[in-house]
């Protein structure tokens, strides 16, 4: 899968992707009252393989536990 790919997932799962500056963190997942994001730190990412792995494990932790989340309520 592509860099592209990635981000039109993101797009039509409606989970805004923001550039932000973390200390010592590559990227991260929020998930709080319905708000689904991904901030990652460009700064750190140096290549289009980090940028495209970073991306991929943060979109999977957050669609993988809002899946989990709909079977416990």
């Amino acid at each position: 899968m592509n860099l592209e790919n990635l981000y039109n997932i993101a797009e039509k799962e409606n989970i805004k992707i923001y550039d932000w500056q973390i200390e010592d963190v590559d990227g991260m997942y929020l998930n709080y009252q319905n708000i689904n994001a991904i901030a990652l730190n460009y700064d750190r990412l140096g290549t289009y393989i980090d940028e495209k792995c970073t991306l991929a494990e943060e979109l999977r932790t957050l669609l993988y536990g809002c899946y989990i989340s709909c079977f416990m309520y």
